[in-house]
């Protein structure tokens, strides 16, 4: 009997020990978190979490997902080799034992990459820089385009057709509960959060609304539809890349009902992890090819294509998903520090803090201790104003600190004196955290290390002059790697404090090299501001043709290089949220403005919209998917379907180079992405005909309209040769009162060569 228990309780510390090796930072800072409500009984300790499982080579998740959901837990979503599961934490530790289990850990909190200042453009020089006159062929038509965004105005004439018709197809908050939507499936099964799939329920305002104008802009800069009344500084109308495509838009953000049910944090991996998978089973069952552009990033995880956001990433393209993801907006700042700090050694970092925030990650890779102080430097003084007490990572740190609230409901003496002592210098909400846990370095074996996380939430020091400074020091020697986010410009240099670089300055999110990573440079330092009374067209010190100085770069930690081509990202005007109050719009620049009948349901009188400005890799990474979207509806013409290998592929051998990519070639990756250049190479012709120009005649617009190829700008009697895919001949003009008879063609794509002036691509 004595053998029995004792084999009993070997097996039991075993198993506790083994869940304990797989579990990341996070995860265990939840579960010291769990243990503590558990003892006082707490709300919380009754409340689920959300958490990522990843499974080991070879194992089956259906059968992980019967022996986990045996123990009590709820598997949401599976994509590829990870599991989102829904579970309390008193069996945390049990699933986290499961056979086929390899890590337990949670996904980063994505932020949104519009670069901090908010200028002006011409979307008119985005459409010029890459690829002039949208090629009349190929607009994008039977393909969809997929963001996860906010700030959305669904009703915009901007997602309409030119009859009017909504070019949206659905909506999905998959984080968010709203009384009288539908319910989307996903795995198979009714899945949390709202969907709407009906343009009745869409352009129901009393129904759905979003605030902010972020979505609404980078949706329109991939697919807005062209509208002749809108036109900005060229007197060109103002439009995205693929204006016919389709369009499904998701929301990450979480409402308090989600918030509750499982934790903020948590409530935000579920729901972006059932975002993730319902672009992809939407395009399956549409058997349509999607085009995913997602605009935001971090910087929590060690840039190596480990994290759990970047594995999700990674199994959302190794489902057939094309994925164009911004490569971030640090590329200017000193935000990464990688070193290696010997045993007692302190490793001090100052942050500036804006009104926009800042968070700080942080990761060591030792099994012992670390501790961090946070302190308040003086930039006039010079000097350190305030240093707190050692918090160790033996304590399992993991405070948030909220105005009039600062012990977030846990009762902490170290967070109360922490609260108290920064009241002198800082007024707002911060989050501390240093835990350790284990995750995987990039040959998949165990990788033990401390994390620690430190945030402020849009909240000013009372001092401009202060800035927040963390002293970490590790008990033995062991390498380090810390990024600053959301600061300008992250880490800074001072007597006795650790520079920051831009080295390694591009998100996270990518750095599997699944994805396909995009820059941004500058194409117009113009604009215009409608909102101004009597404002001349201003200039601002971008120059043009340049990188943008904000376009993240850098080879990450598992060797790949970012970004792998650039759009123009600054000063770009497209839709923006008409929806916003009067004082939001006062923040925003408005390049162009209508009113517009018949756009939402209920409408009883025209309806202002606006068209506004930002700058970003954000308005880079939509206008790239745009791009990317004609050339699959090309490739749909020859057969195929690409990749995002075969994206890269593509820019490789189509992009633009010139004095400024050649200055800074890690800055560009394979340069500007020339959508024209690229489409010749999609569909073979790019070498395939003899004397076909790799560039549209300038000052020359086409169109096909009864049985004639109208070429406006362009002189009667110059030549004019229309070849098939094929490369044949199959007819010889020349202009006649503008125009060339096309009678007798077949249906089909031809490339139309204008004399020495340039070639195009029409479609019959």
């Amino acid at each position: 009997m004595k053998k029995i228990i004792a084999t009993i309780f070997t097996a039991c510390a075993f198993m506790s020990a083994q869940a304990q090796s797989n579990l990341s930072p996070e995860v265990n800072a939840y579960l010291e978190s769990y243990k503590t409500a558990a003892k006082t009984r707490s709300a919380e300790a009754a409340r689920q979490t959300i958490v990522t499982l990843r499974l080991k080579p070879g194992a089956q998740p259906s059968d992980v997902a019967s022996r986990i959901e045996a123990l009590g837990a709820e598997v949401k979503v599976t994509l590829g080799n990870q599991m989102t599961v829904a579970l309390t934490g008193d069996i945390l530790e049990q699933v986290a034992a499961v056979e086929g289990v390899d890590l337990v850990e949670r996904m980063s909190k994505p932020t949104n990459r519009t670069d901090h200042s908010r200028a002006a453009s011409h979307v008119d020089e985005v459409l010029d820089g890459s690829g002039a006159n949208l090629p009349q062929a190929y607009t994008g038509e039977g393909v969809i385009i997929a963001l996860i965004d906010r700030g959305y105005d669904f009703t915009h004439p901007a997602f309409k057709d030119e009859n009017n018709n909504l070019r949206i197809k659905s909506v999905y908050y998959p984080g968010a509960t709203v009384k009288g939507s539908n319910k989307a499936t996903i795995d198979g099964k009714e899945a949390e959060g709202s969907l709407f799939d009906k343009p009745e329920m869409i352009l129901d305002t009393l129904l759905l609304m979003d605030s902010g104008m972020h979505g609404t802009h980078c949706a329109a800069c991939a697919a807005g539809s062209h509208i002749a009344s809108v036109t900005g500084l060229t007197g060109k109308p103002l439009g995205g890349m693929a204006p016919k495509s389709e369009l499904i838009l998701l929301n990450g953000d979480t409402d308090s009902i989600m918030d509750q049910k499982y934790g903020e944090e948590a409530a935000g991996d579920l729901a972006y992890s059932l975002a993730f998978k319902y672009i992809s089973e939407y395009a399956k069952a549409q058997k349509k090819p999607v085009v995913f552009s997602l605009s935001q990033n971090s910087h929590d995880g060690f840039h190596d294509g480990t994290s759990a956001s970047a594995q999700m990433l990674k199994n959302f393209c190794q489902e057939g998903n094309l994925a164009i993801v911004c490569a971030s907006n640090e590329g200017g700042d000193s935000i990464h520090v990688h070193k290696t700090v010997k045993g007692g050694e302190t490793l001090k970092l100052m942050i500036k803090s804006t009104e926009y925030g800042s968070q700080s990650y942080n990761f060591f890779v030792t099994q012992k201790p670390v501790t961090l102080r946070l302190g308040v430097y003086d930039t006039d003084q010079k000097k350190e104003v305030y240093l707190s007490d050692p918090l160790s990572s033996l304590d399992k740190i993991n405070i948030s600190l909220k105005l009039k609230d600062p012990l977030s409901g846990k009762e902490s003496a170290t967070a109360k004196k922490l609260y108290d002592d920064l009241q002198s210098y800082f007024e707002g909400r911060f989050g501390v955290e240093l835990a350790s846990g284990t995750g995987k370095d990039t040959k998949g074996d165990n990788r033990d290390y401390i994390r620690g996380m430190f945030f402020t939430d849009k909240t000013p020091m009372k001092k401009k002059t202060y800035r927040f400074v963390l002293h970490f020091t590790p008990e033995e020697s062991c390498e380090s790697f810390s990024w600053s986010d959301g600061s300008d410009p992250g880490y800074i240099k001072a007597e006795g404090y650790t520079e920051g670089s831009a080295t390694v300055s591009m998100g996270d999110f990518g750095t599997t090299g699944d994805a396909v990573s995009i820059g941004a440079w500058t194409a117009n330092n113009k604009y215009l501001d409608l909102l101004e009374k009597g404002a001349d067209i201003q200039s601002v010190p971008f120059i043009v043709g340049d990188i943008a100085g904000f376009s993240s770069w850098g080879v990450d930690y598992a060797g790949h290089k970012f970004p792998d081509a650039c759009t123009p990202g600054t000063r770009i005007s497209a839709a923006i949220n008409s929806m916003m109050t009067a004082s939001d719009l006062k923040n925003e620049t408005i390049s162009a403005l209508g009113k517009f009948p018949r756009q939402f349901k209920g409408q009883s009188e025209d309806w202002a919209y606006y068209w506004g400005v930002a700058d970003g890799t954000s308005m880079a990474t939509p206008t790239a998917a745009g791009i990317v979207a004609l050339w699959v509806q090309a490739a749909a013409d020859k057969g195929k379907t690409l990749t995002n290998a075969d994206i890269k592929d593509i820019f490789s051998h189509s992009c633009d180079t010139d004095e400024f990519t050649k200055a800074a070639p890690h800055r560009f990756g394979a340069g500007k992405i020339n959508a024209y250049k690229g489409l010749l190479y999609v569909l073979g012709l790019d070498t395939g005909i003899q004397g076909l120009s790799q560039k549209q005649p300038a000052g020359i617009t086409f169109r096909v309209e009864d049985g004639q190829l109208i070429a406006e700008g362009a002189e009667d009697g110059k030549a004019v040769t229309l070849y098939n895919l094929s490369g044949a001949i199959v007819r010889r003009a020349t202009v006649l009162t503008g125009s060339v008879s096309l009678a007798g063609l077949q249906k089909g794509v031809y490339a139309v060569q204008l004399g020495k002036l340039g070639s195009t691509l029409i479609r019959l």
